[in-house]
């Protein structure tokens, strides 16, 4: 290449080229579009101060009626398990035993449903007569003994039993103490004694 010679062209100023025109042609499109959006005047009314006021006042309250809707629906999972520990402490009174979610003996529950019938306390006897029956269904290796499993869910599986009708009354008189308003009577209690002793001859 002589001195007097230079180049002319190469493809990397050829690129920037291209972009350049790219990004001017794309300038030019939306500088037209933009020029034919309308112009639109608002209602004097959308720009009042007290528009935006009640529009502040209805945001604000809607968030307050969503939380109490949460708070109520919240509450509605919650008083069924506060029903039933209430039950419970009614039930078992101050001196409940030990440990209602670790397994006790079916002696150690007969033996406490005794003491509860000798204070009068109908509904913690048949309760313990009731967990003497799951511990003899867990012991034999029927129905695993699970807290989190609900009367209802036992009560599925013992009806497929041939001996059903006993665990079903000792299941009813429990359903009764826990979740209505009936207070505990003697005859319940001797119902879930004949029932459980049923059990026992089975």
């Amino acid at each position: 290449m002589s001195a007097g010679s230079f180049e002319k062209t190469n493809w990397g100023w050829q690129l920037r080229q291209l972009q350049q025109r790219i990004g001017e042609w794309w300038e030019w499109q939306t500088n037209r579009a933009v020029d034919r959006i309308p112009d639109i005047s608002w209602p004097d009314w959308l720009e009042s101060e007290l528009l935006w006021t009640v529009l502040k006042i209805a945001l604000w309250l809607g968030i307050a009626l969503t939380f109490c809707w949460l708070a109520v629906q919240g509450m509605r999972l919650v008083i069924p398990y506060l029903y039933l520990l209430q039950k419970r402490r009614t039930v078992f009174g101050d001196n409940p035993p030990k440990s209602l979610a670790r397994e006790l003996a079916i002696s150690e529950w007969l033996k406490q449903s005794e003491k509860y019938q000798k204070e009068g306390n109908y509904a913690g006897a048949c309760r313990c007569i009731y967990m003497a029956m799951l511990q003899g269904l867990n012991d034999r290796e029927i129905i695993r003994n699970d807290l989190s499993r609900t009367d209802g869910e036992y009560l599925q599986i013992i009806q497929k039993m041939q001996q059903s009708p006993p665990y079903e009354t000792l299941f009813n008189i429990h359903q009764q103490i826990c979740f209505s308003n009936l207070e505990a009577s003697l005859t319940w209690l001797e119902q879930c004694q004949q029932a459980y002793r049923e059990i026992e001859r089975s």
